[in-house]
């Protein structure tokens, strides 16, 4: 698998990683099983101010933290039935979360596989701490190419870019660190500049992707003058600094042509792969934080399950899922899988693919 294959999530459906809980979801054996995955949201808390975020409604509100005596045995009780990776995202920014460094040590621990997507301003706090810890992979939303584009789309001041590309220098010798770059109307320009700085920092990619309207999760609509410059510097990055050491990523809707995308199946298997706990409970997906009123926060691995199962089946893909969503084709292949179960029940065992595609792309 290539670099550029992270965001290719049917195939990562067959890794070793990942094949047996899918054979459960095709044999239907897995209502009763916890996540391999937990998309973990600590805090609600983020100390930037940025128009475009996508969580907006649900940031710096109620319930800013999930309490730190429950979530220690939860985390406990999910490595115990199964659960290996955690995500450490948001919702809010991760690293403002109270016992952010007891967390680490906890995951690491238990020897969870631990990934964590950050605005990156708190990371001069914790280098060692991440450095140490068995982090498979770090994103860092970075949206720019210098101090004064970084402090203008991310509402902070001018000096945190610097102490943000200096702890990801010294984090990168040691982990895969990779960097976003989210497309707005005023840093699109950067594109090409910012892949060309963060790969001097040996970064190994920038995911470049473009903007979710936070009310209903479409993608934001722009002008063709834009879109045409944006693809001339993808191809550009492709062309110039695009090796061994350095990619770059992005999502099929980088041409914007995918603004709806029709779904024929009732309910998100893939979501299963996942759960999403957050400050404010339990949501079906990522896609769906804060646009739902969330849950209790469960106090065991089996209220977990209860809760996340019953929060998947209020979904109906088919019609509220009219976004883009990178996911889908998960969803799709499961459809074809639970076919071939059905009408050739003996293929099923073949079909998982003996490769390690390497910790840092195989998650889901």
């Amino acid at each position: 698998m290539n670099m550029d294959d992270r965001l290719n999530h049917e195939q990562k459906m067959f890794s070793k990683t990942n094949w047996e809980f899918t054979k459960k979801i095709v044999e239907g054996n897995f209502e009763s099983q916890v996540s391999p995955i937990l998309t973990l949201d600590v805090s609600k808390k983020c100390n930037f101010h940025c128009n475009h975020c996508v969580d907006q409604e649900t940031v710096n509100k109620d319930n800013l933290e999930i309490d730190w005596g429950i979530l220690k045995q939860l985390l406990v009780d999910l490595k115990m039935q199964g659960c290996s990776c955690v995500e450490l995202t948001g919702g809010g920014e991760p690293t403002t979360y109270t016992h952010f460094k007891d967390l680490i040590k906890l995951l690491s621990l238990l020897q969870y596989r631990i990934a964590l997507i950050s605005n990156g301003s708190n990371l001069h706090k914790y280098c060692d701490d991440i450095i140490n810890a068995p982090f498979d992979w770090i994103r860092i939303s970075l949206d720019s190419s210098n101090a004064h584009t970084h402090s203008v789309v991310h509402g902070c001041s001018l000096n945190v870019f610097k102490s943000i590309t200096d702890s990801v220098k010294k984090i990168a010798k040691y982990k895969t660190v990779g960097i976003s770059f989210l497309i707005l109307p005023n840093n699109y320009k950067e594109i090409y500049n910012c892949a060309k700085y963060v790969k001097e920092l040996n970064v190994k990619y920038i995911e470049v992707k473009p903007e979710l309207n936070f009310k209903d999760r479409e993608i934001t609509q722009i002008d063709d003058k834009i879109k045409e410059e944006i693809k001339k510097q993808i191809n550009k990055i492709k062309n110039e600094l695009c090796d061994d050491t350095f990619s770059i990523i992005y999502p099929s809707s980088i041409n914007y042509s995918q603004m709806n995308q029709e779904k024929k199946y009732t309910i998100c298997e893939a979501c299963y792969y996942r759960t999403v706990l957050t400050p404010s409970g339990i949501y079906p997906c990522s896609y769906f934080r804060g646009l739902t009123d969330g849950t209790e926060i469960p106090t065991s691995w089996e209220n977990m399950v209860k809760i996340r199962n019953s929060e998947i089946n209020k979904i109906n893909p088919s019609k509220q899922c009219k976004h883009f969503c990178a996911r889908n084709k998960i969803n799709e292949c499961i459809n074809i899988l639970c076919r071939i179960k059905k009408y050739a029940p003996e293929f099923i065992d073949y079909l998982g693919w003996p490769i390690d595609y390497g910790n840092d792309i195989e998650w889901m």
